[in-house]
């Protein structure tokens, strides 16, 4: 009797706590329910007005509806509408806000969490993006990168103390050592670095060693235009177009791509593919073009292609682009001296003053009926003091002067 007796209290006793967690369980349901319902309505009001281009009022909207985000789901939704306005607005406080509070609220939640560290970093909060990082982030393999960002930018407002390795990212800056830069990339496994640290190598005239680091295949995907300039400076042809195939169609079709390209043909012996590029470059007008593709194209159309008014043609559109520039104007005035001499005199005589002295120099040479082979030491004299401030006959007298035995007028001149 007794031990149906105690049976039944203890069948009582396990039926309450049934009961309860089911009122609990049933309770928390009903209550998500209601939020994520409200929720619901708040996004889809949101979105109606980022269609409506109604940006502020969107702002307004999500900053009232976090009261009802209580699970992962709901705030990630929330914060994907605030970085829409956040975009439109270029006003980063609202996403920045909403996903700090999300990252409070579930603050296991690494998603979130990286999150807020974005909004941190996006509105300047650089030391609290460096704190977060180290509490929530700094050993997510997913988001060690932006754990890593978060203390390099921490370490230029203040240092971060009693941090782990990452620490050592916050004293990297303009003058870290190519060491520094390789121990940033083992601890954050960011590529990035090791492309600067590639970058002092060449400051440093270390090129072998950066060749060597453009090696792994990996780096060069994800860096194929440092790893096309390597191979070009190096002489690797045939490595520039593999790498160069790896680069996205707009920033391949872009001028200083299409004049590196340009310039391995040439050194390829294939003129007439390089002529193909500056015949398009030149057509586009492109702002940036630089004097020496006009004059590689009147080298490629005078010596190679043997067609004189395609060289003169391609020199009258760089003077027409650049009328100052002397390289410009010293090949005209030569490639016009034969068939029109008085152009050519012309455009000797339009030249910048500061090229006054090799103007007069050059038309001496191209038109004196008594030519020399160089011209005199005192002629030399002459045109440095008419044009005191031309470089080009300055640096010739210097030369001339130079090989005399006696030193006293190179030292006049200096």
């Amino acid at each position: 009797m007794n031990r149906r007796l105690a049976a039944a209290w203890l069948f009582l006793l396990f039926s309450i706590a049934v009961f309860v967690l089911m009122v609990v369980v049933v309770g928390g349901y009903v209550r998500d329910r209601r939020v994520t319902r409200e929720m619901s309505q708040a996004l889809r009001q949101i979105d109606a007005l980022i269609a409506e281009n109604e940006f502020a009022a969107a702002e307004r909207t999500i900053a009232r509806a976090v009261d009802y985000a209580s699970s992962s789901g709901s705030w990630l939704r929330l914060i994907g509408r605030a970085w829409s306005v956040a975009e439109a607005l270029d006003d980063y406080g609202t996403y920045a806000s909403v996903s700090n509070q999300a990252a409070e609220q579930l603050p296991g939640n690494a998603d979130l969490q990286a999150l807020a560290l974005y909004g941190e970093l996006r509105t300047g909060r650089y030391l609290e993006a460096g704190q977060r990082g180290q509490t929530h982030l700094a050993n997510n393999r997913r988001y060690r990168t932006l754990a890593a960002e978060a203390f390099l930018r921490a370490g230029q407002a203040v240092r971060l103390e009693g941090a782990d390795d990452l620490a050592a990212l916050t004293r990297l800056g303009r003058g870290s050592t190519v060491e520094e830069l390789r121990q940033a990339e083992s601890i954050s496994g960011d590529l990035r670095f090791r492309a600067n640290a590639v970058l002092r190598m060449l400051e440093e005239g270390r090129f072998d060693d950066a060749v060597s680091e453009t090696m792994d295949l990996r780096f060069q995907r994800a860096f194929p235009m440092l790893s096309a300039y390597i191979a070009f400076d190096a002489g690797d042809y045939e490595a520039f177009f593999t790498h160069l195939s790896r680069v996205s169609d707009e920033r391949a079709a872009s001028v200083d791509v299409l004049l590196l390209t340009a310039e391995v043909y040439l050194r390829q012996g294939d003129p007439s593919a390089a002529a193909r590029i500056y015949d398009e470059l030149i057509e586009s007008s492109a702002s940036e073009l630089p004097p020496a593709a006009f004059l590689n194209r009147a080298w490629i159309a005078r010596r190679v292609e043997e067609r004189p008014e395609a060289a003169a043609g391609a020199l009258t559109a760089g003077l027409n682009r650049y009328p100052s520039n002397w390289s410009l104007i010293r090949a005209m005035a030569i490639e016009s001296a034969v068939s029109d001499p008085q152009a050519a005199r012309r455009i000797l005589d339009g030249a910048d003053q500061q090229y006054g002295a090799a103007a007069a120099l050059l038309s001496e040479r191209l038109f004196a009926q008594d030519r020399q082979v160089a011209a005199g030491v005192a002629r030399l004299w002459q045109l440095h003091e008419q044009y005191p401030q031309d470089p080009i006959v300055r640096r010739y007298l210097a030369w001339f002067l130079s090989g005399l035995p006696g030193t006293a007028e190179l030292n006049r001149l200096l």
